[in-house]
């Protein structure tokens, strides 16, 4: 069986690593200056532009219940028709991932970046709760 592999953007938040596919990232900013707004709710922190759009910053460390230390970049994702942005602490690099280097624990998926334990977001779970 041949092996697939994908690209990931693999990225640094409050301490830990996470990924996302490559073919979801629009765009990678080094800044991190965004709108609060209070209507928005818990999940997302406020709106950021891009080129002339607003888009909705996702609450990463109220989801994955992270400390809120400082970013320093922003990356942009669109999966199927969302477009929402997430605020980083460092940026490490893309990688390629076969899909035996993935594995399930405790219904997240992860995999081993220079030995250190990569979570690999689930879009679908972050759009399913209420992107638009």
């Amino acid at each position: 069986i041949m092996s697939k592999i994908d690209k990931y953007l693999i990225f640094e938040i409050s301490g830990c690593l996470y990924g996302v596919d490559l073919k979801y990232i629009l765009k990678i900013k080094n800044t991190t200056k965004f709108y609060k707004l209070p209507a928005i709710g818990e999940e997302y922190l406020g709106i950021i532009e891009l080129e002339n759009r607003f888009i909705p910053v996702y609450n990463f460390e109220h989801k994955y219940g992270l400390d809120n230390e400082e970013k320093n970049a922003v990356i942009f994702i669109r999966y199927r028709t969302n477009e929402f942005a997430i605020l980083i602490t460092n940026l490490l690099d893309i990688f390629d991932i076969q899909t035996e280097e993935i594995f399930f624990e405790k219904e997240k998926t992860f995999t081993y970046i220079d030995e250190k334990k990569a979570c690999l977001i689930n879009l679908e779970e972050i759009t399913e709760e209420g992107v638009s």
